[in-house]
């Protein structure tokens, strides 16, 4: 109803539509960035440097938490 107000209905619709997909049924999002990186780098490092994470120990942090995948596998060392 937010983005409604500020938007449009079809913008609105499909904000709902993509967080249902992402959160509710854990699907990959058609665009997202891809990054090629040199085998045996810490996954933190490049989390920081592709901008996806503020600081290297918020990466270690994200990356314990199982809230980071390589090729839909999580990354359990980072």
């Amino acid at each position: 109803e937010i983005i409604a107000r500020f938007h449009s209905e079809a913008d609105a619709d499909a904000a709902e539509q993509e967080f249902v997909n992402r959160f509710a049924k854990n699907q990959i999002p058609d665009e997202m960035p891809e990054f090629d990186f040199d085998a045996g780098r810490p996954v933190s490092n490049l989390l920081k440097e592709a901008g996806l994470c503020p600081s290297s120990s918020d990466a270690m942090r994200m990356v314990k938490q199982g809230a980071v995948k390589i090729d839909g596998e999580k990354i359990a060392d980072s």
